[in-house]
């Protein structure tokens, strides 16, 4: 995935999950982060609470972008955090 690929995806859904509700920090994949379960171009997004995040998900499930259908699915906070990617778990900015 290329800087400018990244930076798109990025920003798209940045747009979009921000014009339903708020969240904690979004990151996209790239090939240094991939890892089981994460392949590049995945997109995870950390909210603030189960209704935040069920709004994020409704805006954006089964949606096409770029050709391929979105999917989503819930990720428990102590797994994130401590196996699929120890290394952000510090608190991100209001966004």
């Amino acid at each position: 995935m290329t800087k400018e690929a990244h930076d798109e995806l990025k920003d798209d859904f940045t747009n979009e999950i921000s014009s339903v509700t708020k969240f904690k920090s979004l990151m996209v994949i790239t090939k240094e982060l991939a890892r089981l379960g994460a392949e590049v171009g995945s997109i995870f997004i950390e909210f603030w609470n189960e209704k935040t995040a069920q709004q994020g998900v409704k805006k954006v499930k089964g949606r096409i972008y770029d050709g391929c259908e979105i999917r989503t699915c819930y990720i428990e906070e102590n797994l994130y955090k401590s196996q699929m990617f120890p290394e952000f778990s510090i608190e991100a900015p209001n966004v």
